[in-house]
């Protein structure tokens, strides 16, 4: 049976083809999101961008993807269970990350590599939260059979 609840996560992702990390957080809430941020020594200026943003667009989008001014990359996901609607969701703000890359570093007329950092970066990032979600789902399993 699958587990209805979605996973909670904050974490960097070293995305070692680009050289820089990315800030990745699901299911949490603004305070929990700056509390990561702090204990990671984000500078303000980025957390503050970070929240407008949050602000802004929390309850009309169920993902974002931000470059902050000091060159903090930043995915937030609303909301992920595992679903073919949360892997869209992953895919787009994906597309926007590599968009931003391309333009940034200048390869934005390779679309060959385009393509291939897109399907590495969702492989990699889709793996890290399904194994989220494989936890989530063991967990539940587990309370379930204590009953």
């Amino acid at each position: 049976m699958k587990n209805k609840k979605s996973i909670s996560l904050a974490t960097v992702v070293d995305i070692q083809t680009l050289e820089c990390l990315l800030y990745l957080v699901v299911n949490k809430s603004n305070k929990q999101i700056v509390s990561f941020l702090n204990k990671k020594k984000v500078s303000q200026s980025s957390i503050d961008n970070i929240l407008e943003n949050l602000e802004e667009d929390n309850e009309k989008l169920d993902g974002f993807f931000l470059r902050t001014p000091n060159g903090l990359r930043f995915l937030f996901l609303k909301e992920y269970k595992g679903s073919w609607d949360d892997l869209d969701v992953l895919s787009h703000e994906l597309f926007h990350l590599v968009d931003f890359e391309a333009n940034y570093r200048m390869f934005e007329k390779e679309p060959e590599f385009k393509a291939y950092l897109h399907g590495a970066l969702f492989k990699t990032i889709r793996i890290l939260l399904h194994k989220e979600v494989d936890k989530l789902n063991n967990m539940a399993c587990k309370i379930k059979k204590k009953k």
